[in-house]
């Protein structure tokens, strides 16, 4: 059965994996490492790398091989541009490079592990030298610095501390409260009954309610005892056209005329007529939360700009197309 092969996405992974393991992959890197070594000069002692080979023992494939065990070795071992790598250097890194159970000889294992340690040299020695040698490099560097800088100071005096300044977001939302308002809505339980002897019998359990305490639930139970499709009850608050059988009523206080709606008879229970009116903090937080990072941060621009004046020569400006 053939497998389909899957997309780039779906197998880049994969891909990257097999161009780690070919040998073609392996002569890039000696390639590179050969030509940092030519062009930085690099010079090494080899008899300082086989002096290890009487400071190791069997410790080492314990992983409890310890650095006092090399005390003794402090020459140079190889230069790099201007630095110098001593033994101590070297056992430091054996140390943090102790095999797991033994696999070579120590003769093997120190060769194998210095040559491991000097390409990892070569390549760090290269990498903080690459802004120097790179101009196009340096540039996009101070870019990433530049932008998670802005980013880090936007998120301490704008982002986060709209968030975490309850007060100023407080103060903001008092000022601003008017741009977020209620429309006039009813504060009500609509009851919405399968025929009107169901609506007849609900009525005069909602007008009991103040006398024998009907809650909405003892209703519903009440009266769905053989299906829950004679009754169903909608409690909140409503605005014109949130809901079909409140916008049919006359809005007043109390318990409202049968209206038909979808086959069904229904009425509403009206607590109160609400007048327009602000929404709460906790209705409007993400709205205001937003506004008061906006202001925040034109403040914020603001005192930068006072501090360091933007000057605009616009007989140079004019010349960019």
């Amino acid at each position: 059965k053939l497998k389909q092969v899957g997309t780039f996405d779906q197998v880049a992974g994969e891909l990257k994996q097999r161009i780690a393991r070919d040998g073609r992959s392996k002569l890039s890197k000696t390639a590179f490492i050969k030509k940092m070594k030519e062009e930085y000069g690099f010079k090494e002692n080899l008899q300082r790398k086989k002096d290890f080979y009487g400071v190791l023992d069997t410790t080492l494939f314990e992983q409890k091989w310890t650095i006092d065990k090399a005390k003794k070795l402090n020459k140079t071992l190889f230069t790099l541009g201007d630095s110098v790598i001593n033994q101590q250097d070297f056992a430091r890194y054996i140390v943090g490079h102790e095999p797991r159970g033994r696999q070579l000889g120590f003769t093997a294992y120190v060769n194998f592990v210095y040559d491991q340690y000097v390409d990892e040299v070569c390549t760090r020695y290269e990498d903080v030298r690459l802004s120097s040698k790179y101009k196009d490099f340096r540039l996009l560097m101070q870019e990433y610095h530049d932008g998670i800088l802005l980013f880090d100071l936007t998120d301490e005096l704008v982002w986060s501390k709209a968030v975490t300044d309850s007060a100023g977001l407080a103060a903001y939302y008092e000022k601003h409260k008017g741009e977020q308002m209620w429309p006039e809505r009813l504060d009500a339980n609509v009851f919405s009954c399968n025929n009107e002897g169901t609506a007849k019998a609900v009525k005069k359990m909602v007008k009991a309610r103040k006398k024998k305490s009907y809650s909405n639930e003892d209703i519903l139970k009440a009266t769905n005892t053989d299906s829950q499709l004679n009754l169903e009850i909608e409690n909140g608050k409503f605005s014109k056209g949130d809901n079909e059988v409140a916008d049919k009523i006359e809005w007043k206080a109390g318990i409202s005329d049968f209206v038909e709606v979808n086959g069904r008879t229904c009425f509403v229970e009206v607590k109160a007529v609400l007048p327009s009116q602000p929404k709460e903090l906790n209705e409007v937080r993400g709205i205001m939360t937003s506004g008061y990072q906006a202001q925040l941060e034109d403040e914020w621009v603001k005192q930068l700009r006072e501090k360091y004046p933007v000057v605009v020569h616009k007989e140079y400006l004019s010349l960019i197309k």
